[in-house]
């Protein structure tokens, strides 16, 4: 118990209250993190951030009255694996004057050994991938 003034703050702390209020912070946590994200992944196109932010918002009102430990850190594992994918895995393309497209490539994006595939087709020809 805790008095400020004419308040009176009473704490009652069992274990299920711990988990949730843990588990609380760390929804909150995500949540920030999502939206901070959607911002980086989709600079500059207001558009998709309204649409990002609006979804991360139906997203979490659908798991609102989540209760059951293991579903909520399988919804917050969820969230981790779409931030990682905003962040890593999402590019913007523009378009340009020759009718093509230019990728914005951050320090944040994957680049990979750029071997050729090579495959053979019905004919037995050598066909790259």
């Amino acid at each position: 118990q805790v008095r400020t003034g004419n308040t009176c703050l009473v704490f009652v702390w069992r274990e299920s209250t711990t988990i949730l209020m843990s588990s609380k912070a760390a929804v909150l946590g995500l949540y920030r993190r999502l939206l901070r994200a959607r911002v980086i992944a989709f600079e500059n196109d207001a558009l998709a951030i309204a649409a990002g932010q609006n979804r991360i918002k139906t997203e979490f009102m659908k798991n609102a009255e989540l209760d059951d430990e293991k579903k909520i850190k399988k919804a917050l594992r969820v969230g981790d694996d779409v931030e990682k994918l905003l962040l890593n895995n999402v590019m913007q393309a523009e378009s340009t004057n020759e009718g093509n497209y230019r990728l914005k490539i951050t320090d944040r994006t994957p680049l990979m050994d750029n071997a050729t595939l090579k495959d053979q087709n019905q004919d037995g020809d050598a066909v790259i991938v």
